[in-house]
């Protein structure tokens, strides 16, 4: 990746949430790297700092400078793309900067997003000017000290012929597809309640079963997991679901 970035964040900074683990991730990325100029997309509203708006002109700044302009990276929920889309500037297209990426991650969390997951990256490419390879989910959780990330800017990158919507990890974390009557393991490629085993987790237990449903594919280095939603009746979570309670809260407050 550019050894400088611009960072755009849709994901809430400790201002809004201070306990979130995934704000702690955009900070480290952000500290990390030290020449990237970070830009917070999620602002305190000032009629309630507990809430906040969607501040849509560093992006819209960002693409302005396209032809002179640092590659950016865009971190953000799959439900803040969702609330961007939905108040992106009618008839607004812009072109990010030549190696610019987004990570999505969360998912739906259960929620009916007004567009598909699919039909929400087609609006990315078209409206920030992005290349689909350039949109890569991320599956992570507060529980977990590793992440997984779509293998779909790889198999661009190298010509990589598996499943571009599948996410790998590192070699020391683990996936399985469990039976949700017995919690028994499936056989490899069988759709089960994900569980993960995680060496990076030595402080808190490394096993660690979820109500996500999916499927593990083994390779000959690793396995990947393809995710398909969440088991029926369980528990909505994850720190997407902040963005949602933030902006939605702000959106009542203001009528």
């Amino acid at each position: 990746y550019p050894a400088e970035f611009d960072l755009l964040s849709l994901v809430p900074d400790r201002r809004l949430r201070p306990h979130s683990s995934l704000g702690h991730m955009v900070d480290v990325v952000a500290q990390t790297w030290a020449g990237a100029k970070t830009c917070q997309l999620l602002l305190p509203s000032r009629a309630d700092p507990s809430t906040a708006f969607l501040d849509l002109q560093p992006l819209l700044d960002s693409g302005s400078r396209a032809n002179q302009g640092r590659p950016v990276l865009m971190m953000a929920t799959t439900l803040a793309l969702d609330m961007l889309r939905s108040q992106w500037p009618e008839g607004r297209s812009i072109r990010l900067p030549a190696g610019s990426r987004l990570m999505d991650t969360g998912g739906p969390k259960g929620r009916a997003l007004d567009v598909s997951r699919e039909d929400q990256h087609r609006w990315l490419c078209a409206h920030l000017g992005l290349e689909p390879h350039a949109i890569v989910g991320e599956l992570g959780m507060t529980e977990l000290g590793s992440q997984r990330y779509e293998t779909v800017l790889r198999a661009h990158l190298i010509g990589d012929c598996e499943s571009s919507s599948s996410f790998a990890g590192p070699p020391w974390l683990r996936s399985v597809a469990l039976s949700a009557v017995d919690l028994k393991p499936l056989p490899a490629g069988q759709v089960g309640m994900l569980a993960h085993i995680d060496l990076a987790n030595f402080e808190p237990c490394a096993f660690v079963l979820t109500a996500d449903k999916g499927r593990v594919v083994q390779t000959n280095s690793t396995d990947r997991v393809e995710l398909m939603g969440r088991v029926p009746g369980s528990d909505w979570r994850g720190c997407g679901l902040d963005v949602e309670q933030l902006l939605s809260d702000s959106t009542m407050r203001d009528l």
